[in-house]
């Protein structure tokens, strides 16, 4: 029976062309979530006794699961029924006693991967900050004014994280980024991933000085955080940080490296090649003696 069932979440995920299947487990109930691509979401529940059953039929329909299914933290698995889904990027992420396991399908055959390279950061500048990112605690702050490429350039440092084999958890933002978790940016997000067993908790974007109050007391625990803010320069940055009821002195050590970035217009020629791209970011970084 929990086998028929399993096989018919594919089904159904390839029906209705989700982009991901996230099946909830906590102590009440096991849900079964499919995410499609206009943002919308259709979820059922079913009875807890499948769970354990449903697990395991997960990694008989896979191919080379030669793996503990609780300890994935990504990983690109094949279906063996090629008639459905055949290819997907699997994750499963612990949250107290809720274990979510993350099904994500969407294709990336013309997707773009963005490299720290790519965004205009100088070569000095992306080493400073991949040795803070390595250090894997404190605050990253990425602010310009808006539309100026915050967004891409957080997706830059999730490639090279990735790579780093680091787990994410993404709250809000950009529909762009893959193998991550995920969660909406609302009251409840900010308690469930500093709960999430992952190594890097991201948001995208702070929008108001209770998120970012929030953001610093979850650099209190000891984890890596990045997040994007709107400023239309340094001045103001400074003025929403000033707005967090910590001490200024707590603050700076909590914060390794504020980036600032503009866009600027792109007269060059890359390899030789006209640069698709009109604008390119131009970064300013401001970091504290600890």
């Amino acid at each position: 029976m929990s086998q028929k069932i399993t096989h018919n979440l594919f089904v159904y995920a390839k029906q209705i062309d989700a982009e991901n299947l996230i099946i909830t487990e906590d102590e009440k109930e096991l849900k079964i979530s499919y995410y499609l691509s206009d943002s919308s979401r259709k979820d059922f529940v079913l009875d807890k006794k499948y769970a354990k059953t449903i697990k395991a039929d997960i990694l008989n329909l896979i191919e080379g699961n030669d793996f503990e299914l609780t300890k994935i933290k990504k990983q690109t698995v094949y279906y063996q029924n090629k008639k459905l889904i055949s290819e997907f990027l699997l994750s499963v992420v612990q949250i107290g006693k809720t274990e979510k396991i993350i099904f994500d399908f969407k294709k990336r055959e013309n997707s773009k991967t963005w490299r720290l390279s790519e965004t205009g950061m100088k070569k000095e500048d992306r080493k400073n900050l991949m040795t803070l990112i390595r250090k894997e605690r404190g605050l990253i702050i990425l602010s310009g004014p808006k539309s100026s490429g915050k967004t891409s350039t957080l997706l830059a440092l999730f490639n090279e994280l990735k790579e780093a084999d680091k787990s994410i958890c993404l709250i809000g933002g950009t529909k762009e980024a893959d193998g991550l978790m995920r969660m909406e940016l609302n009251n409840n997000a900010f308690e469930l991933a500093q709960k999430a067993n992952v190594d890097v908790i991201a948001v995208d974007e702070i929008r108001n000085t209770a998120d970012l109050s929030e953001v610093f007391r979850l650099a209190t625990y000891g984890k890596l955080i990045i997040i994007t803010i709107e400023a239309e320069n340094l001045k103001l940055l400074a003025k929403k940080i000033k707005a967090v009821s910590r001490s200024d002195l707590e603050k700076i050590k909590l914060i390794k490296i504020i980036s600032f970035q503009k866009l600027a217009k792109l007269r060059r020629l890359i390899n030789n090649k006209k640069d698709k791209r009109q604008e390119i970011a131009r970064f300013k970084f401001l970091t504290f003696k600890q």
